[in-house]
């Protein structure tokens, strides 16, 4: 007679595990190398990619610990303190690469201030600047918080571009109306 084959068990952390690595830097690659793109969903899966990989990791070995309010405790801070210091890592890493690019593939472009309008939030109103510059007879579309630069329409302004990725881009200003 013959032996029924086993069926193997799946334990679901180690799915959970090797399914949320790839996607946490996936997510990384995006936020940092591509999220600076105008009017793009890369940003937002550049920040949910790893959000939700760090959270099935953490919820699929921590939360298996018994649940005592100590280790409830303790879980929440773990994840609190997982979370800082991983945005913290993406806000330098993405500050990084967009200096080096400037600082080494930088090139002067002319831009003109297209449209202001204001960019209602959750709870918030932030008054957004649309701007406009050519690249190589290439046009470029980017927004930047006018609440920091006071732009007016039909303003010119001096940028400093990537001529890798020309929509990596900072705005020079002259020493004396510097705003930073």
């Amino acid at each position: 007679m013959r032996s029924k084959p086993r069926s193997r068990s799946i334990d679901g952390r180690v799915v959970a595990t090797w399914v949320a690595i790839p996607s946490f830097f996936v997510g990384v690659y995006l936020f940092v190398f591509h999220a600076y793109h105008y009017d793009s969903y890369i940003t937002d899966l550049g920040i949910w990619f790893p959000i939700g990989s760090i959270a099935a990791v953490h919820y699929s070995w921590f939360y298996v610990i018994p649940k005592s309010k100590w280790n409830r405790f303790a879980n929440y801070w773990i994840g609190l303190l997982i979370y800082a210091v991983f945005f913290f890592g993406l806000i330098q890493g993405q500050d990084a690469y967009e200096s080096y690019q400037l600082e080494k593939y930088g090139v002067s472009a002319n831009g003109e201030v297209d449209l202001i309008y204001l960019k209602r939030g959750y709870k918030s109103t932030t008054e957004t600047a649309v701007i406009h510059y050519y690249i190589n007879t290439k046009r470029y579309v980017q927004e930047v918080n006018n609440e920091k630069y006071h732009l007016k329409i039909g303003e010119r302004i001096q940028l400093r571009c990537s001529s890798q990725d020309p929509e990596l881009f900072t705005m020079v200003f002259p020493q004396e109306n510097n705003l930073y």
